[in-house]
């Protein structure tokens, strides 16, 4: 997963999010991102790329209700990534 437009506190809150779900935050745009997240839909290179790759774009919350959502002991369902896409 990367990031792009988000400021460095939130990055590092990021980080940590996904580091509890077994996953790393990246600096710059791979073909192995699986997502990418930022605030507001903004033309970077970053988001470009993961619209050519077909990767969701989603808001940090998503993840923060992904972690929420997986510490549950009987968590059924995952937050659908669809909610946190914008169009």
């Amino acid at each position: 997963m990367t990031a792009s437009d988000i400021k460095p506190a939130a990055k590092s809150s990021l980080r940590k999010l996904i580091a509890s779900l077994g996953g790393y935050l990246v600096n710059d745009w791979q073909n192995e991102c699986s997502l990418l997240a930022m605030n507001e839909i903004k033309v970077t290179v970053k988001c470009l790329n993961a619209l050519l790759c077909q990767r969701l774009i989603v808001t940090p919350k998503y993840l923060e209700d992904l972690v929420s959502v997986c510490s549950k002991l009987n968590a059924s369902t995952i937050p659908d990534p669809n909610k946190y896409i914008y169009c």
